[in-house]
């Protein structure tokens, strides 16, 4: 009975071979390939910037041998743009088959592009300082606060790049960016964002510091109840005269603190019956909140 598998390793000794045998014999063909070839630009005087994103890369055309046009993709040629003498204003740049550099010989250029015209604008190159705003978005974690805007530093960068896109930045911003769960001060690095792809920032990057503080409580005694008296002209007095006040907030806004800092009143414009228990109002500073007032209400006498 005839097994297909008799004799396998032997087969596939045999296709390998068969295999390399054609190979040899193929690569030494002619061949026409197109390749894709980076672009680079150079000369370009120091005080001009290229505004327009010119292609990455180029798709050149080749007929070589097979031998020689594999080597290119280990080691790939390159299209040059010279710049030397390139001034201010709009340019309109023709590829030809001499800007193509090639790392080895007997290789001939067939075609360049398309596109094989390329169409930029060549602007003054200017720089300037500008402040750092911050898109990072804090959540502290429970039982902690954020107690005061984010720091960065540097809070001002250098952008350089072309004179005409310079003029229409007027401030920078960080990558946005949350951060969670924040137990504590905390000091991260943030990249900035770059307004446009031809500008160049110095640096990169700022340190951003966010003041976090655990939340804690304080208790306030005797905090005198004011009398915002009403158009009658009554007099009236209050029973008990003060509250006790429970505070929340960052422990460094509590600890200077002070009863004084508090603000208790009735307002007798929107009430004014003899007896009446009135619920006063608190006003504390922020972000501090009130937690507790002991007791809720008092009572309103006639003198």
């Amino acid at each position: 009975m005839y097994n297909p598998f008799g004799n396998l390793p032997l087969k596939i000794i045999s296709l390998f071979f068969a295999f390399v045998l054609w190979f040899v014999v193929e690569i030494d063909r002619e061949f026409n390939w197109e390749f894709d070839f980076p672009v680079v630009v150079s000369g370009l005087p120091k005080n001009y910037v290229i505004v327009d994103s010119i292609p990455q890369f180029i798709p050149v055309t080749l007929s070589g041998k097979g031998s020689d046009l594999i080597k290119l993709v280990f080691k790939p040629g390159r299209v040059t743009i010279k710049a030397d003498g390139f001034k201010y204003g709009r340019k309109i740049h023709t590829l030809s088959r001499e800007q193509v550099e090639l790392p080895y010989q007997n290789i001939e250029i067939l075609r360049v592009g398309p596109p094989n015209q390329l169409s930029f604008f060549v602007d003054e190159y200017a720089q300037k300082e500008l402040p750092v705003v911050s898109r990072v978005f804090v959540v502290p974690s429970e039982s902690f606060v954020q107690t005061g805007e984010p720091e960065l530093t540097p809070s001002r960068v250098i952008i350089a790049g072309p004179s005409s896109l310079l003029k229409k930045i007027d401030s920078l911003y960080t990558l946005p960016e949350t951060l969670k769960n924040v137990s504590g001060n905390y000091s991260t690095i943030v990249p900035i964002s770059p307004p446009a792809q031809t500008v160049r920032l110095f640096p990169r990057s700022v340190r951003i510091s966010v003041p976090v503080e655990r939340i804690v409580e304080k208790e306030f005694s005797d905090v005198p109840v004011l009398i915002k008296p009403a158009k009658s002209g009554k007099s009236y007095m209050l029973q008990p005269r003060s509250v006790d006040v429970i505070l929340a907030g960052a422990e460094s806004e509590l600890k200077n603190m002070e009863t004084r800092n508090i603000n208790a009143f009735v307002d007798l414009s929107a009430t004014g019956n003899e007896s009446e228990e009135i619920k006063p109002t608190v006003v504390v500073p922020p972000p501090l909140r009130i937690v507790k007032i002991t007791p809720e209400r008092v009572k309103l006498i006639k003198r």
